[in-house]
């Protein structure tokens, strides 16, 4: 019955990121604080932004710890035995955002120990929310010394942009306005995702007072349901482009399927141009 059932199928739906693609995640390209880096040759891009002279050594610390602290215990890495192969552990994209952050001078296990509200001991002085499909991003709250609280956010550019109200720019927050938003949109985000690179947005808010189940009474999520008042009003720190290959041979397969009369369709999560890259690479489209 299996065998006949297979035999009659006219139509395959396909994960993408694991299934038609390596599932290894490197950060090719990053726009930090109004200072764009685009793709160049096989490089990642974490060594240029150390470098840059044009980013503050406070802005590459907030963009260090915000991998660091905004990611999920489980995801790490180690090096293979040469020291020069990265080994990831848990969620691939965390981990090419956290082998960004080692590239920028931090190290996610000495950042999450140093932090109060995310190490071990002090975990129960932060809030963490878990990423869902729902809102297509996650957040962490930490205690601010003097006061306050700093939240940590990352997910979907395209969600972390629609909850930005300030950008970090030239060394100054300064409010994001509505052409800055199209321009982010169309030569950022449009333009890493035409390049077949998944896009995640960085960004982060202090608050003098924390509720963490405190909802938005406009804002929501892309289910419908209220938005929470910590991950809105956000300041832009980052929008980040994840290199994720095509294993080699996945267009040939889908050919041979397609000679065989099978339509091949590919279900994602991604942003729609970034979606279009990749099925126009396997031969889909």
């Amino acid at each position: 019955n299996s065998c006949e059932t297979m035999g009659s199928a006219t139509t395959i739906c396909t994960d993408k990121t694991g299934t038609l693609t390596t599932n290894r995640m490197t950060v090719r390209a990053a726009y930090v604080a109004g200072v764009l880096h685009d793709v160049k040759g096989a490089e990642t891009v974490g060594p240029r932004l150390h470098a840059d002279t044009r980013l503050s050594a406070e802005m590459k610390e907030l963009l260090g710890h915000l991998c660091c602290i905004c990611t999920m215990d489980e995801s790490g890495f180690r090096y293979s035995d040469d020291g020069r192969t990265p080994i990831f552990q848990g969620n691939p994209t965390e981990c090419s955002l956290l082998k960004m952050a080692e590239e920028l001078g931090f190290m996610y296990a000495d950042v999450r120990e140093s932090t109060i509200g995310r190490s071990a001991n002090t975990v129960d002085q932060g809030v963490s929310k878990v990423f869902t499909s729902a809102r297509k991003m996650m957040s962490w709250v930490v205690p601010r010394e003097g006061g306050g609280y700093r939240v940590y956010a990352k997910g979907a550019s395209e969600i972390i942009l629609s909850r930005v109200s300030h950008i970090c720019k030239e060394g100054n927050i300064v409010e994001l306005t509505e052409d800055e938003t199209t321009n982010i949109t169309e030569s950022v985000i449009g333009n890493f995702a035409n390049l077949a690179m998944r896009t995640i947005g960085l960004a982060y808010k202090d608050i003098d007072r924390l509720d963490a189940d405190e909802v938005d009474p406009i804002i929501t999520n892309t289910d419908g349901s209220p938005a929470f008042s910590c991950e809105t009003g956000l300041t832009l720190v980052s929008i980040v482009g994840i290199e994720d290959p095509l294993r080699p041979e996945v267009a040939p397969a889908i050919q041979r399927c397609y000679k065989a009369g099978i339509d091949v369709r590919m279900v994602t999560g991604d942003n729609l141009a970034t979606a279009i890259a990749i099925a126009k690479g396997a031969g889909i489209i």
